[in-house]
Parts: structure tokens; C-alpha cells; sequence
């Protein structure tokens, strides 16, 4: 950890926040099969369909956007939970939650229960400690590094659901075994995987879930909150001598930053990209097996993706603490708009498909690192951190808004059309930029 430090120019002699640091690292290496869904649910569903007679892949979609409400409002009022309860005490409860919840999930034969213990109460788990532990390691550092320490642990999520990605699939289907089984849900065809394959989705969920216990469980233990944090007594004193000067209370403050035009085109961005992760990220695989038949080779794209993923983390952890954040914006915007429009020209090559969907995934990683910076640079320590968990409701509401629209799209349009349409509106989200072209961030 010392070398880490030294190699990056975090300075620090605190114990506690290497230790902290090594927690959220470990937490993180051990929660990747809730982002690894998008590329794993294709086994789940093959598996439904052989025991479940009543499951569909629509209902499946709809009924994960759906829990996405509830994920969103858990993000939305984590760190005020975490204020009340304690950072520590429900970093731990949720860490055993998690475990309790993936291997409960394993003998679940109909749909609906696993929906409530995976996709549920699993994500949720997770998602009320997200934020937290970002904001127990923030605490723990000067304000300058909080890029490159949201990096590193963005990374090190990304590194877990690509080895969660990789042991799935080798649990499950090492033998690249063809989704032979064709379904035709609306306009759409959906393939499953044949039972000899899926049957093997319980024994690897029970494997995985004991994998990610050795994991969370010790790096929940290590984490800590730092209550005082001398870094920010100087901007602390300074708020409250603003808060006196304009005679408005910290919740009127906050209130007028959640309606600022920064924050506002801020959400939009977040939520536009989310409609693209919704759509096509989640469905990755559904989509692919229609272009490209080979299963081996779609894993290979999802695992690469991770690897550019975890290396965007830290890229952009760099370079938000060296730009200025409309510059990333306007790369993240134009990157995913327009590749996700040309998309269907060029699903059905290898390479291109390769190249456009680890592009994507770059820089939406790039977007989830510098989020946290970008507000805390703009609105402060103590109000920016709050601002981060509404900011997630834009990723939560993106998905859910975009499940229940292609419920009904589909029925009308194929799925290539619907990625042309995502794309034309998430490139023209740009012109956004000029609306915060004044804006400096807080140093």
C-alpha cells in the first residue's frame, strides 16, 4: 500500500487510512457479481426457462428496472443512514447481508424469488454501502487526491466483475456451448442456453458467494470513518461563514445546489447514459447472440471491457484532478451518443463490435469516476457528498425510465432501431455544455 501511495503522490501517515484504503479495496474486489448481471443474466434466464414455465425475458427486464426504484432510493439516503447509524456498523451488517442474500439466491427455482434475493435485496445491500465507503476513504485524505483514491476503488470494482464475469462463465458454460434455444418475445429473438448448460447456475452461485465472502467480510472490518478531518476545517469554517452571510440554512443551500444549472445538465448527462447502460449493457449478451454466435467470444468482449473499464478509473481520477471537467464531458457525450448509433452497422463484425462496445464502456467509466470529484470540486466536501447520492438516482431512474420504455418499443421497433434513436439523443445532449460554461471548480 506504501508503494502504491508513494507511485501515485498521496501523501498520508495514517495507519487508519491505509487501512481504510485496503478495506475498500477488498470490499470492492468482492462486489462485482451485482455489476456483472449485464453479462452473466443470460445464464439466469436459460436456467428460468427450464424450471420456470411462467418466465419471460420481458418480464425479467421490466421487473429489474423496476427494482431499480428501490435501489435508487436506498443510494439516495445512504449517507444520511450511514450518518445515523454509523459508516462502520452498516458497512458490516450490509457486507453479511450481501453473502446471506447471493448464496439464499442459489436455491431459488422460481424466478420471482431470485429476483427478490439477487437482483433485491443483494443490490441493495450493496448499494447502501457504495457511497459510504467512498466517503470513509475520501475522509481519510486530502481533498486534492479524491480523484485517484475514487479511481483506485472504481477500479478495483471493475476487476471484480471481470473475474466475476470470467468465473461464471467457466463455472457455467467452459465448454462455449451454443444458446441454441430460440424464443420470440415481440419483435425480438431471445436465446437460451439447453438445461445441460443453465443447471449448473446453483452450484456456481453458492461458489461465487463463498469467493466474495473471503473478500468483503475482512475489508468491511478494515474500514473507518475519520470524524475529524482537518484537511476540510479551513473550507468548514468558510461554509458556515457563507450560510451566515446569506442568512440561509444548509438545507436551503442544498436546495438551491440540486436546482443549479450545474448539477441540473450534470443529471441529465448521468441519466442519458444510464438509458444506454439499460438497454444495451444490461442485454449484452441477448443482443450479441443474435449478431454474433459465439458465446466464448462475447464473454472475451464483457471481460476486456471490464479491463478498459477499471483502466478508465484511474485515467480519468487523473485527469479530473488536472481539468477542467467540461472537457470530459463533451468526450464521454460525443463517444457514447455516436457509437451507440452506428452500432447496428457493425454488430455482426467481430473486431468493430469489439472496438465500439469497450470504447463505450471506457468512458462511461470515466463519467462514474470523475462524478464524485466534479461535485465535491464544485459544491464542496460535505454538500457534494450528498449531492453524489442524488446524482445516483439519475443511473437508477436512466434504467428504469428505459426498461419500461422498450417494454413498449419493442413491441413496435427492433432493438438496432431503438440504439439509433439512444444515440441521436444522447450526441445532441452537448449543446448542455454551453450552460455551464462559467463554472469553475473549488481547489
Amino acid at each position: 500500500m506504501n508503494i502504491l501511495l508513494q507511485k501515485l503522490n498521496i501523501l498520508t501517515n495514517s495507519n487508519q487510512a491505509k487501512s481504510t484504503l485496503s478495506g475498500a479495496f477488498l470490499f470492492n474486489l468482492g462486489s462485482g457479481g451485482i455489476l456483472a448481471w449485464s453479462s452473466i443474466n443470460v445464464y439466469f434466464y436459460s436456467y428460468f426457462f427450464h424450471y420456470d414455465k411462467n418466465f419471460t425475458v420481458q418480464f425479467a427486464q421490466m421487473a429489474f428496472g423496476m427494482a431499480f426504484l428501490l435501489i435508487g432510493l436506498v443510494a439516495l439516503f445512504a449517507v444520511n443512514i450511514a450518518q445515523k447509524v454509523g459508516f462502520e456498523r452498516l458497512i458490516r451488517t450490509c457486507a453479511i447481508l450481501y453473502i446471506l442474500c447471493v448464496l439464499a439466491s442459489a436455491i431459488c427455482q422460481k424466478y420471482i424469488y431470485f429476483f427478490i434475493f439477487y437482483n433485491v435485496f443483494a443490490s441493495v445491500s450493496y448499494c447502501m454501502t457504495a457511497i459510504p465507503i467512498l466517503n470513509c476513504a475520501w475522509s481519510q485524505f486530502d481533498k486534492k487526491d479524491s480523484g485517484k483514491i475514487t479511481g483506485m476503488c472504481l477500479f478495483c470494482l471493475s476487476i471484480s466483475a471481470l473475474f466475476s464475469i470470467f468465473l461464471f462463465t467457466y463455472l457455467i458454460n467452459s465448454q462455449n456451448g451454443l444458446a441454441e434455444i430460440i424464443k420470440k418475445e415481440g419483435e425480438n429473438e431471445v436465446r437460451f442456453f439447453s438445461q445441460e448448460i443453465s443447471k449448473k447456475v446453483p452450484l456456481a452461485l453458492i461458489q461465487m458467494g463463498i469467493f466474495y465472502s473471503f473478500l468483503i467480510i475482512p475489508g468491511s472490518l478494515k474500514i473507518h470513518k475519520r470524524i475529524q478531518m482537518q484537511q476540510y476545517e479551513q473550507f468548514d469554517r468558510e461554509e458556515q461563514n457563507n450560510m451566515q452571510e446569506s442568512g440561509q440554512t444548509k438545507s436551503q443551500i442544498i436546495t438551491d445546489c440540486l436546482f443549479s444549472t450545474p448539477f441540473l445538465v450534470f443529471y441529465t448527462f448521468n441519466f442519458l447514459d444510464a438509458m444506454y447502460i439499460g438497454y444495451l449493457q444490461l442485454n449484452f449478451k441477448i443482443y450479441g447472440q443474435n449478431k454474433i454466435k459465439d458465446d466464448q467470444f462475447l464473454t472475451f468482449i464483457l471481460l476486456f471491457n471490464q479491463i478498459i473499464g477499471g483502466l478508465a478509473n484511474l485515467i480519468f481520477g487523473y485527469l479530473i484532478d488536472k481539468f477542467h471537467f467540461k472537457y470530459c464531458f463533451i468526450l464521454i457525450q460525443t463517444c457514447i451518443g455516436l457509437l451507440t448509433f452506428t452500432m447496428p452497422f457493425i454488430s455482426t463484425f467481430k473486431f468493430l463490435l469489439f472496438f465500439w462496445y469497450i470504447t463505450i464502456g471506457f468512458v462511461l467509466n470515466g463519467l462514474q469516476t470523475i462524478s464524485g470529484p466534479v461535485l465535491m470540486g464544485i459544491f464542496g466536501v460535505d454538500i457534494g457528498s450528498k449531492l453524489l447520492s442524488v446524482k445516483s438516482t439519475a443511473f437508477f431512474g436512466g434504467v428504469i425510465f428505459v426498461q419500461v420504455l422498450a417494454f413498449f418499443l419493442n413491441k413496435f421497433f427492433t432493438f438496432d432501431e431503438v440504439l439509433h434513436i439512444l444515440g441521436i439523443v444522447i450526441l445532441f445532449s452537448n449543446v448542455l455544455i454551453k450552460k455551464i460554461g462559467g463554472i469553475q471548480i473549488y481547489r
